[in-house]
């Protein structure tokens, strides 16, 4: 999982850096676009680095399965109840 981890952060650094207008969503999946749009970061808040991003990106793992867990709960229930 640690290598897994470098390779995003260092792949999320470098296209920051390299194309910003980058839809988010060619890098991150779906799951995780819905679960960083709940997120508001304080005002004026600089841009993070590198380390910054290894140690959220286990985090945001973790909010990514609870969303897709909770998504999947919902479906389930609508179909056993109705």
């Amino acid at each position: 999982m640690g290598a897994i981890t470098a390779c995003t952060v260092m792949s999320v650094g470098r296209l920051a850096r390299s194309a910003p207008e980058t839809p988010a969503r060619t890098v991150v999946h779906l799951d995780g676009i819905h679960v960083l749009a709940g997120f508001i970061p304080p005002a004026r808040q600089p841009m993070p680095g590198t380390h910054e991003l290894r140690e959220g990106y286990p985090i945001l793992s973790l909010f990514v399965e609870h969303h897709r867990a909770m998504r999947d709960y919902a479906n389930v229930e609508s179909t056993v109840y109705h």
